[in-house]
């Protein structure tokens, strides 16, 4: 993020990033009032963000806001997931597995819109193995996150499937 307030960019938002924002299906409330974090607060199902002219680019906005989003759809209103719902502690191996799950699902969002992720390709990599170390020893950690992310990403997008 820029650090000198006199020093913001234009941001030129990406539609296809909005469209996903705005037909997320009860989603929890925005805004755009912090100086140097963001985060989602599940008791009051908040995402706080800094404001997207203070990100390096846009790609790295909508990076970041969609992983505090992926980290809403475990809200107990939408999928329940034990690293939201639960009392869980920084560092902790819940919440590092739920990182992981914002983390990837960030990614497939990205994906989804068409924005290039290079340029936040190594944040992302370097973010994911931080929090990945924390869980060397459950083996299937990454099928456990992976299937945890599409299924917020199917809910954010309002996707359903419906079995054969």
């Amino acid at each position: 993020m820029i650090e000198d307030d006199d020093d913001v960019r234009d941001f030129t938002p990406v539609e296809a990033c909005e469209e996903i924002v705005a037909n997320y299906p009860s989603k929890p409330d925005v805004f755009h009032d912090q100086n140097d974090r963001c985060y989602y607060t599940p008791a009051k199902d908040e995402v706080h963000m800094v404001k997207p002219e203070k990100f390096i680019s846009d790609e790295e906005y909508y990076s970041t806001f969609f992983h505090e989003l992926v980290h809403s759809t475990g809200h107990k209103r939408r999928l329940a997931r034990e690293g939201v719902t639960g009392l869980n502690f920084f560092g902790s191996h819940e919440y590092s597995k739920e990182e992981l799950v914002a983390e990837l699902g960030s990614t497939y969002l990205c994906a989804i819109a068409g924005i290039d992720r290079s340029s936040v390709i190594q944040n992302s990599a370097s973010y994911i193995k931080s929090w990945s170390s924390k869980l060397a020893d459950n083996e299937d950690w990454i099928v456990w996150a992976g299937s945890r992310s599409a299924k917020a990403c199917d809910h954010i997008l309002g996707t359903e499937f419906v079995a054969k």
